[in-house]
């Protein structure tokens, strides 16, 4: 999509081609939510998002929360004194921009969808929040949104990774991706490079929400990978909901996937952190390398000019050492009387 002289583009170079809302999701398609922040106006989306549990500070017993951020005009101005503009509105409604989510956030939001009404997360089994009301949403817009992420996971979307194991039981959800850095139209042109082929702190963020069973919910949950890319299928978000929301609904199933799958990360859960902690104590009690000085020719090797030099102040730290030697202040030797 064009927009002045900025072009916003879709994650799918060659396009989705056309979409209704429920494929849009299930294919995450960008320029589906672009062109349709740009007709509703963000106005409209903005304060469906802090309905939904985006921006909101929850009641819970500790004050570290970090609520994010549901950007709006308003917003903008006081902290920028900028005025909204059109920009604006096409990456707030991908959740770029000016949005700033947490993991609980999100859990919230899937939760909401999923039963329709204002759910409060609780921390302490004291202080649980009951008779939560229904939102003020269209039940029938709930239904949509809540097929769409079915067929995300179940009928060829982003997130088929997330399919359930157990007969009979689905799983909804929806994928994302949190990116990180600016692609420039330079890279565009050569090709974008594809985050296993960019530094660590350079990947974008991966991310899933879900809820389970998709016909009846009783789970929801969100998944955040810190620029984990969605490098590694089997260390994706995708798979990581699936296995969390197995547990919760058939322990003994999810017990065994996890042990046919932990092979490939190195074992189970102690054999890697006696690997890890293996590894640290090696670090810990490695020689010091060899320090270099400005007058050093080559890095310190076993040739044999080395060698000599090293057996000569061998001989000369013996000596030094011996009874009655000590060292003058010009690194000369010394014996004592």
């Amino acid at each position: 999509m064009r927009l002045g002289t900025s072009v916003f583009h879709c994650h799918k170079k060659s396009g989705h081609g056309p979409l209704d809302l429920k494929n849009a999701i299930m294919q995450s398609c960008d320029i589906y939510f672009y062109e349709m922040a740009r007709r509703v106006g963000y106005n409209a989306i903005a304060p469906m998002a802090r309905t939904l549990g985006m921006g909101q500070k929850f009641d819970l017993p500790f004050s570290t929360q970090r609520y994010g951020t549901v950007p709006d005009p308003a917003w903008k101005l006081k902290k920028y004194k900028h005025d909204w503009t059109v920009a604006d509105s096409l990456n707030a409604s991908i959740g770029q921009g000016y949005v700033l989510a947490n993991p609980l956030q999100l859990a919230v939001m899937a939760a909401r969808i999923a039963s329709g009404r204002a759910l409060q997360p609780s921390i302490l089994a004291s202080h649980v929040h009951r008779d939560s009301p229904a939102l003020a949403i269209d039940s029938e817009h709930l239904a949509r949104v809540r097929d769409a992420m079915f067929g995300v996971i179940n009928q060829g979307g982003t997130g088929g990774a997330a399919k359930l194991l157990i007969p009979g039981v689905a799983i909804a959800g929806k994928t994302g991706t949190a990116q990180v850095r600016r692609i420039t139209m330079a890279e565009r042109r050569s090709g974008v490079l594809k985050n296993g082929q960019l530094p660590f702190k350079m990947r974008d963020h991966a991310l899933f929400i879900g809820f389970a069973p998709a016909d009846n919910p009783r789970y929801a949950l969100a998944v955040v990978l810190e620029h984990n890319g969605h490098t590694v299928r089997n260390l994706d978000t995708p798979m990581i909901g699936r296995d969390i929301m197995t547990y919760m609904l058939d322990r003994e199933r999810a017990l065994k996937s996890l042990a046919e799958v932990e092979p490939t990360w190195g074992g189970d859960i102690r054999a890697r952190m006696a690997a890890t902690a293996e590894t640290y104590r090696k670090a810990q009690s490695a020689p010091p390398a060899a320090i270099a000085t400005k007058t050093d020719a080559i890095v310190p090797s076993d040739a044999p000019a080395v060698e000599n030099a090293t057996d000569m102040a061998n001989a000369t730290q013996e000596a030094l050492t011996a009874p009655g030697a000590t060292v003058a202040e010009d690194d000369s030797r010394d014996r004592q009387p």
